[in-house]
């Protein structure tokens, strides 16, 4: 398929970079009694900060990239929005599947095909530094991508999930 081999990096060339400053956590101890609850409690603050910095940063992106769409992808794919829910950072597409000369849930679209596809496009990518730091961001805040591929004939939807732990895999 060849909206399998459609880049993540194309939804947000058109964004500003962003930098994602992550904060160094110290685990020294301080002076008194509590030097160890004090440690744990500037810890968790630090990670409440990085955490709320790597939310700001996501949010940021999905308001420019929405301002910009549709984006015309190629032929038959266009993505209409971007959002970041609690647990997923959600790009949504637009397949005109007469273009595509299939409907969303013929047997020959393969699913796996788009996940590989997607997976292999996030490795290239993370080489850019705006798709790094939102790699980053997402793994800060425990979320995954979601991808959600709607046919405009048929009404049928494919959505292929990338878990916070495979991303992690790749940002590391």
């Amino acid at each position: 398929m060849k909206f399998s081999t459609v880049f993540h990096k194309h939804t947000f060339a058109i964004c500003a970079t962003f930098c994602l400053g992550l904060i160094s956590v110290s685990c020294g101890s301080s002076s008194g009694d509590n030097s160890g609850s004090d440690s744990v409690m500037a810890r968790q603050d630090s990670i409440a900060a990085v955490s709320a910095q790597a939310d700001a940063l996501l949010e940021a992106r999905c308001v420019k990239a929405n301002a910009q769409f549709p984006l015309v992808i190629d032929d038959f794919t266009s993505q209409t929005a971007v959002e970041v829910l609690p647990e997923n950072m959600v790009h949504t597409f637009s397949i005109d599947e007469k273009k595509l000369g299939l409907e969303l849930d013929d047997p020959k679209v393969s699913k796996d095909a788009l996940y590989q596809g997607i997976i292999e496009a996030l490795r290239v990518n993370k080489s850019d530094s705006t798709m790094l730091s939102e790699m980053q961001a997402l793994v800060t805040t425990g979320r995954g991508l979601l991808y959600k591929y709607n046919g405009s004939k048929s009404g049928k939807t494919i959505e292929v999930e990338v878990a916070p732990a495979t991303l992690k895999e790749i940002v590391e």
